[in-house]
């Protein structure tokens, strides 16, 4: 639920996907202090469709600090991502 008191956008602090048959690779990237109403403080990834064809995949990456939101999809700190949709964290620190 959205706390409309807030200004500001709603899902993805840093980074926003939501579509078809997509992949997102972060590499080498600090998500840091983002803020947020709604979904993925730092990263909200969402694949669409029928066979759910798509995996999110961080690489020597820091997400620290992100804030807001809800708890829905939040599997790790600061990202939000379907249960089923497939992912890979290598050397990736997440921290509230």
């Amino acid at each position: 639920m959205s706390d409309t008191s807030l200004p500001g956008g709603g899902s993805g602090g840093a980074i926003y996907n939501d579509g078809v048959d997509m992949n997102l690779s972060i590499c080498g990237s600090d998500l840091e202090r983002n803020s947020i109403r709604d979904f993925g403080p730092a990263v909200f990834f969402v694949v669409d469709g029928d066979h759910l064809s798509g995996k999110l995949r961080m690489v020597d990456s820091r997400v620290v600090g992100n804030t807001g939101g809800g708890g829905v999809w939040q599997t790790v700190p600061g990202v939000s991502i379907l249960d089923q949709t497939p992912r890979e964290f290598v050397n990736t620190v997440f921290e509230p």
